[in-house]
């Protein structure tokens, strides 16, 4: 089975958009969003939660 979603972003993908565009534009976010969600996640089972 599949986990929970633990976060979701979105970004822009115009129809003029490559496939390279596109994984860059991924790439962005998760360079963004990846750490401070995992540390997020950390705490939360740190605290039992």
């Amino acid at each position: 089975g599949e986990g929970d979603i633990t976060f979701q972003a979105e970004t822009r993908v115009s129809s003029d958009d490559q496939p390279e565009d596109i994984a860059r534009k991924v790439q962005e976010l998760e360079h963004e969003h990846f750490a401070p969600v995992v540390l997020n996640l950390l705490k939360q089972d740190t605290h039992g939660q």
